[in-house]
């Protein structure tokens, strides 16, 4: 199954009237036990799909758009786009593709995926975050984005990646999200489609003129 596939099924999911996601197992739990000082909650991540500069040291984003800096993460941002057009869902094993809470969690995953490796592979935000930009304007015009975002999916992708075994809490998450907390299939999947876009992101980082800690 191409990304292709997964967003027509998700944007005429989110087309029929009255449908929402069902609520993960998690839903109406607090996170407010949780030291939650550094970690970013949808709506607060610092993404500007209509455009424009980043927020920060105005000083700092002329002398990265000087060296050529700022048109490398814009670059790696569309090539991130690019990446996830040609993905293939198919290797992920016997996960229902057709239900609709599944479609979203995947979506979800990938963002939160390709969003924690830009901010582990760089050391600048800035940068991190003008290559979430350009691959948040690929994703603007589709539904899935602006009605998924709130999504608390992401808070609880957060917490497991700040575990000693990030992928494999991020499976067990990615299979409580899908409602299928127990399942080894769901669990190995949401396991696998992380390393596989770490992976990926990883390698278009490097591609892209990058060195690790810039």
């Amino acid at each position: 199954m191409s990304w292709d596939s997964v967003w027509q099924k998700l944007e005429a999911l989110l087309a029929s009237p009255g449908f929402r996601p069902s609520p993960p197992a998690y839903a109406g739990i607090s996170l407010a036990a949780f030291d939650d000082s550094d970690m970013k909650i949808v709506g607060q991540v610092p993404l500007h799909p209509t455009g424009g500069e980043p927020q920060g040291d105005v000083g700092a984003y002329v002398r990265a758009k000087e060296d050529g800096s700022i048109q490398k993460a814009e670059q790696l941002g569309k090539s991130l786009s690019e990446m996830l057009n040609q993905y293939d869902f198919s290797p992920l094993g016997q996960i229902d593709t057709e239900n609709s809470n599944v479609l979203v969690h995947l979506f979800l995953l990938c963002i939160f995926s390709i969003d924690d490796t830009l901010e582990r592979c760089f050391s600048s935000q800035m940068l991190a975050q003008v290559a979430q930009n350009k691959l948040i304007e690929h994703l603007d015009s589709k539904a899935v984005y602006r009605d998924i975002r709130a999504n608390a999916a992401y808070s609880m992708y957060r917490l497991a990646a700040r575990s000693h075994d990030v992928a494999r809490e991020i499976g067990l998450a990615f299979a409580e999200l899908c409602q299928k907390e127990g399942d080894s299939a769901y669990q190995e999947a949401g396991t696998a489609l992380y390393l596989q876009m770490v992976k990926s992101a990883s390698n278009l980082f490097a591609a892209a003129g990058f060195s690790p800690g810039q």
